[in-house]
């Protein structure tokens, strides 16, 4: 139960745009899903096969469409031993795969296109009417896409760190509810339970990690640009174990958020603490994603 929460949302999000002060170059991840290939002419094969990958998209904030993108895996059906080299044009647009064919008539020729360009906060769609796809071995594999997209992977928030015990030798434990921390995920927050019952509770947010004693606990953020959020927890006064202590984080749609790493910690007044003042718990690493 939350006592005092004011304006959290807009506190969290002053919080993350301090991380993102800087206009360095940022990486998106993207994945190939469920992308199937079905050969219309060949004598070697009949059977849909899966294509898989995945590529990195470089870009400079403002200026997505103009990035640069590279696969970091590939994971091509009927592709010949010994094809070592790939060329891929990456594109939001499209994505050009080739092998020009050189030893024993060996090659790879697949073009896929979007129904929509990818961005910054979102997949696309393959168009399977415009994409098609030809690999040689002696004998020519051509045929059409059945489906597929790309999509960009979501990492869930992090556990690091370890709690410091309160009441009863009990670690409060910190983690996410609400989803995946997607932009505009407005029902996004974290939550800590096994607090001692009744108990003030701290949550940290700042933009740094950090491993430091203080107060008889290891404090897991950086007090540097941090923002303190007083919460109450739930429970019987003094039951050990018995508090949960809830804070809802909503995550504007704004893209100026994507990709900010955020660090949380939860920290209880707990007199029965081996250290007689406080509990903490673990630490909570909260990255946004598209």
């Amino acid at each position: 139960m939350t006592t005092r929460l004011i304006e959290l949302g807009t506190l969290a999000a002053i919080a993350l745009l301090a991380a993102s002060s800087s206009a360095q170059a940022e990486t998106i991840s993207f994945d190939l899903e469920n992308v199937w290939l079905d050969p219309d002419e060949s004598i070697y094969s009949s059977t849909p096969h899966q294509l898989g990958g995945s590529f990195d998209w470089t870009y400079t904030p403002g200026d997505f469409e103009n990035g640069v993108g590279h696969f970091t895996s590939m994971d091509i059906p009927w592709t010949p031993e010994g094809l070592s080299t790939l060329e891929a044009t990456i594109e939001p647009q499209s994505i050009e795969i080739v092998y020009p064919g050189s030893f024993h008539n060996k090659g790879v020729d697949i073009s896929i296109k979007f129904v929509e360009p990818f961005t910054e906060t979102s997949g696309a769609s393959i168009d399977i009417l415009l994409s098609k796809f030809e690999i040689q071995e002696g004998v020519s594999i051509a045929g059409h896409f059945l489906s597929g997209s790309i999509e960009v992977p979501c990492p869930g928030p992090i556990s690091y760190g370890a709690g410091s015990p309160g009441t009863g030798a009990i670690v409060p434990s910190l983690a996410s509810s609400g989803g995946l921390p997607h932009l505009g995920n407005v029902g996004f927050g974290v939550q800590c339970d096994s607090l001692v019952g009744g108990a003030a509770t701290y949550l940290l947010l700042g933009v740094q990690e950090l491993q430091a004693p203080a107060l008889g606990v290891t404090i897991l953020v950086a007090p540097a640009q941090a923002t303190v959020f007083q919460l109450q927890a739930t429970g019987a006064q003094g039951a050990p174990g018995t508090g949960v202590a809830m804070a809802p984080l909503p995550i504007p749609s704004d893209p100026a958020f994507l990709g900010i790493e955020v660090f949380l910690q939860a920290v209880a007044v707990d007199p029965g603490a081996p250290g007689g003042l406080v509990s903490a718990s673990n630490g909570l690493a909260v990255t946004v994603c598209p």
